[in-house]
């Protein structure tokens, strides 16, 4: 499902939102999906069409069949990882899509030896 965002919204309408919530029983949340499907229902719009489903179009393993890790992968199939993903694919999700593919990453993080100074906002 998404997600929607929706700024520069009055108080006047907020306040108006949550009384109709209130009334129907539901939340503020609840209140506008209903709002919205039932306006979008009555445009006589058609359903949108199911999102196509998209093929991957990187390699999942080594030439030799082994399953790829940040160990055994090349730059080059590093590259189509990170590009081969559906078209309309945000940064994070590529970002869970390839760690899902190659595991974790370790990295070796330096011990720190002084905490750092804070930041005096006096000044």
């Amino acid at each position: 499902m998404a997600a929607l965002t929706i700024d520069n919204l009055d108080d006047n309408t907020r306040a108006k939102l949550r009384v109709l919530a209130e009334r129907h029983g539901r939340t503020v949340e609840a209140e506008i999906r209903a709002i919205l499907t039932d306006a979008v229902a009555e445009t006589g719009v058609p359903d949108a069409a199911p999102a196509a489903t998209f093929t991957s179009a990187y390699p999942t393993t080594t030439p030799e069949g082994e399953p790829l890790t940040w160990d055994n992968v090349d730059s080059e199939t590093l590259d189509q990882i990170i590009h081969g993903g559906p078209p309309d694919e945000d940064f994070v999700a590529a970002l869970g899509r390839v760690f899902g593919l190659l595991g974790d990453a370790d990295f070796d993080v330096p011990e720190r030896t002084e905490m750092p100074t804070p930041l005096d906002l006096d000044e």
